[in-house]
């Protein structure tokens, strides 16, 4: 528990306004975390990993201290533990923030098709889709009207391509059996974005997508369907 308490107090340094605190916290860091429990070490970065994209302070050498200590076996194991299981809480954002770590990239689809969470299942299916995880790294200011001073924070992200994975067919048509709409939405999206792409397969997933009992989903089915009669339409008519 003492070096528990210290792995929290350390790691909030890292945002301390004083440059000379924040070198301190980092050099001091890897001994406290080899010195604690991998369990006590996950658990604080979960509570750090949630919102640390808008500590301003903090230089890319203190989040490459922090992602060292992540990315140590059996702290990875215990973090991928944590967001596998999590019944609530920040899983999703966390293993957004986890993405940067290479160690993660092999259980991506593990977390699309296994963790409780949808949140997190939905967006590990996505970056199957796309072949890239991506995570925030921070919140930038952008004008929409500096007249009337009008803005909002928007992120800014780093991504990396992953390793192939499975057929697009084959996480298509995993992500379309998933038990939750949120899940199943992303599956109607990726379908819709390639459409041109599935051949013969496109009119039976749409068919299906079509068909599902959330209106969300079924109406992104029926979208497709339109689009596959356009095409049809616009193939017999260059035909003839």
């Amino acid at each position: 528990m003492q070096f528990h308490w210290f792995n929290v107090l350390a790691l909030r340094r890292l945002n301390d306004w004083v440059p000379q605190v924040r070198h301190a916290a980092r050099e001091t860091l890897p001994e406290l975390a080899s010195n604690s429990e991998p369990q006590d070490v996950a658990d604080v970065l979960w509570s750090l990993l949630e919102h640390w994209s808008t500590w301003g302070r903090m230089e890319p050498a203190d989040r490459e201290a922090v992602a060292t200590i992540a990315s140590t076996a059996p702290v990875s194991v215990a973090l991928k533990s944590k967001i596998m299981n999590a019944t609530s809480g920040p899983a999703a954002l966390v293993l957004s923030q986890c993405a940067r770590l290479t160690s993660f990239d092999s259980w991506i689809r593990e977390f699309a098709q296994g963790a409780i969470q949808p949140a997190v299942r939905a967006r590990a299916f996505r970056w199957m889709f796309v072949g890239r995880s991506s995570w925030v790294i921070a919140h930038k200011w952008k004008w929409k009207d500096v007249a009337y001073c009008k803005g909002k924070l928007e992120p800014v992200l780093e991504s990396r391509d992953l390793p192939a994975s499975q057929p697009f067919i084959a996480t298509l048509s995993a992500a379309m059996e998933d038990r939750s709409p949120m899940v199943r939405r992303v599956a109607a999206e990726f379908l819709i974005r390639e459409l041109a792409s599935l051949g013969e397969n496109a009119l039976v997933l749409a068919h299906k997508t079509a068909s599902d009992p959330n209106p969300s989903v079924a109406e992104r089915g029926n979208f497709a369907l339109k689009q596959l009669n356009q095409n049809d339409a616009s193939a017999s008519k260059s035909a003839a």
